[in-house]
């Protein structure tokens, strides 16, 4: 009958010896080897011959395709319960609920379609014909383990109960398993005597030496030459030309000076090396970027014609790749993958993706940052930045939550630059961040929109200019100096009252260069406050240079505060040398002529102060 191949003479018992080690196991597994592919090669053609002869075939022996989906279903259900039991312990209720679920399918199944044949091969187990399951990585191939200890049929009978499959997957995880112990899956089942469970095996018994009885009647062993004495081979039957002595296969047939132990002995020193030179490979493999070998198997799918279907389908799993490569700190691999997004869908802006990075669970900012932080300046924060630049606009929203994250200076002076290249003309995206509770943060906002820059800015920083922290308040003022007079001088004006003695210089000399009348009112209203006197050197040295740079316009406001009666002159420490020295500055002929009339003065303070601005003048000015 078609369908039922006896193999009998093919596949025999392996006889195992229980108890012996496993190198004698093994040698005699070994020599099963030499006759496997002959065995192999006559059950092929029987298996030919009998489809060919059979016309006459029964369809009731043939399974259907819904039988052998059920059972290839079913073997799927017993590779993942595999899979549960490696990652969980036996006693966790998702594997005694998926052993649970394997046995109840089974039994199903059997008492549905009869005994359950499963023919082995390397990668594949076929069943009436059908391919039931297909390995497809080499750690999920239970074909390969099968097959590997010479198991060439597994049958699953009825009337098995859940003790013996449940024992069946024991053992299947224990030759799997990182310590599998010195006997096979084979002896393993013996030993197990589990009653509903048989297998067929290749043969070892009978066929060791060289085949059996049936196959040296059917193939004789072709004769060699025998070496004769003098050196010269015996010529062959049928009167083939004699060998050339010299020929290096001029040997007696059947003399070997090496035996098998020597063999094996040889193999075993090989394979230590072999099994190094496999860890080696398998280390460095794991070790691989998971990034890395995604952008390989995206390089194949590229190299292919690719349809529209196809396309879709790569542009929505690509961003999870590039999101990974953010997490990894691979600048590289994030941009390679921006670039693999954008050739699947050219429309595709980043938008959705930059929110879901800026979510407030996105643990993806947290690894970027602490990987942006640990790399150097010249390879990490360089290829950051390229990937940033190539990403563009859509991305500014996060960088600024990575700007905001990041310790390191290297990091924060070129990114705050980048963003403000990324929205120029758009300052509008960085304002909320004005707000924020962090005075890093905002003072890192208004670099920003001074790299941005523009008129409008200097509405948008009044409130910030008032701000508690010194130094959101001098980079406000650095930053308003990027705006135009008219537009920057009220809120500078106004910042003078509450600056610190650094912010106070910085301030005057920004305002020194408006030559608007309201500046020079202020500086005089500061110069006569009777506040004024207790500021350091350095505030007022700063207030008088800016005085000076009025001109001569403000000469007679000098004067006056000089000669006649001033606020100064009537004052316990008049200022009569710091205003001489200011109008010395000047240095116009009507500055000049003031610092004359001073060398005449009756107030001796007024004198001295002219004679000290007019040796400043010949160069000893401080």
């Amino acid at each position: 009958m078609r369908g039922t191949i006896s193999i009998e003479k093919a596949v025999t018992p392996i006889p195992l010896i229980v108890g012996a080690s496993r190198a004698e196991n093994n040698r005699r597994k070994q020599a099963q080897c030499n006759v496997m592919q002959r065995n192999g090669e006559k059950l092929l053609m029987t298996v030919h011959a009998l489809r060919s002869d059979d016309s006459s075939a029964d369809p009731e022996a043939t399974l259907g395709a819904a039988a052998a989906s059920d059972a290839s279903a079913w073997l799927g259900q017993l590779v993942r319960t595999l899979k549960t039991c490696r990652l969980y312990d036996k006693n966790n209720p998702t594997v005694i609920r998926f052993r649970e679920d394997l046995a109840t399918s089974l039994i199903t199944l059997i008492g549905r379609v009869g005994a359950l044949r499963l023919e082995v091969g390397t990668s594949t187990l076929v069943w009436s014909g059908n391919e039931v399951l297909v390995a497809q990585a080499r750690n999920d191939n239970l074909a390969g383990v099968l097959h590997r200890d010479g198991i060439r049929v597994l049958s699953l009978e009825p009337g098995i109960e859940a003790r013996e499959l449940d024992a069946l997957v024991d053992l299947i995880l224990m030759v799997t398993g990182p310590t599998p112990g010195e006997d096979d899956l084979v002896t393993l089942l013996w030993d197990a005597d589990l009653p509903h469970v048989t297998i067929e095996t290749v043969p070892l018994d009978g066929e060791a030496d060289g085949g059996s009885m049936e196959d040296s009647e059917e193939s004789p062993v072709a004769a060699w030459p025998t070496q004769e004495s003098g050196g010269v081979p015996a010529p062959m039957e049928g009167g083939a030309p004699e060998a050339d002595p010299s020929r290096s296969d001029d040997w007696t047939t059947g003399d070997c000076s090496d035996g098998p132990e020597q063999s094996f002995d040889e193999l075993e020193s090989q394979a230590l090396s072999e099994i190094a030179r496999f860890q080696q490979e398998q280390e460095a493999w794991e070790s691989e970027s998971i990034v890395i070998e995604a952008l390989r198997f995206l390089e194949d799918c590229f190299a292919n014609d690719l349809t529209d279907d196809d396309r879709h389908e790569l542009a929505a799993f690509i961003p999870r790749v590039l999101r990974e490569s953010l997490a990894l700190g691979d600048w590289s691999s994030a941009t390679a993958a921006l670039r693999m997004v954008r050739t699947c869908d050219p429309q595709w802006t980043g938008e959705q993706f930059t929110r879901d990075l800026c979510g407030p669970l996105a643990m993806t900012t947290r690894q970027a940052v602490s990987a942006l932080d640990r790399q150097n300046k010249e390879e990490g924060v360089e290829s950051f930045l390229v990937f940033a630049r190539q990403f563009g606009a859509p991305l500014a929203e996060w960088l600024m939550h990575v700007l905001a994250a990041s310790q390191d200076k290297r990091v924060r002076r070129p990114l705050a630059r980048t963003i403000g290249e990324l929205l120029a003309g758009q300052p509008e995206r960085v304002l909320p961040w004005l707000s924020d509770e962090r005075w890093y943060v905002v003072r890192n906002a208004v670099h920003i929109l001074g790299w941005i820059g523009g008129n409008s800015l200097a509405e948008h920083l009044r409130p910030v200019a008032e701000h508690p922290e010194s130094r959101v308040r001098r980079e406000v003022a650095a930053t308003l100096s990027q705006c135009d007079n008219a537009v920057s001088r009220p809120a500078l004006m106004a910042m003078l009252d509450r600056a610190d003695q650094d912010l106070f210089g910085t301030i005057l000399h920004q305002l020194a260069q408006d030559d608007d009348d309201a500046i020079t009112e202020k500086l005089l209203a500061l110069m006569r406050d009777e506040a004024f006197r207790g500021r350091s050197n350095k505030e007022r040295r700063a207030l008088f240079l800016a005085l000076a740079s009025r001109g001569e316009r403000i000469l007679p406001m000098l004067e006056e505060e000089l000669f006649s009666g001033g606020t100064l002159f009537h004052r316990r420490h008049p200022d009569h040398a710091a205003i001489a020295l200011c109008i010395a500055r000047i240095g116009t002929p009507a500055a000049r002529a003031i610092l004359e009339r001073g060398l005449h003065s009756k107030n001796t303070s007024v004198r001295k102060a002219c004679l000290i601005s007019g040796a400043s003048e010949d160069g000893n000015d401080d």
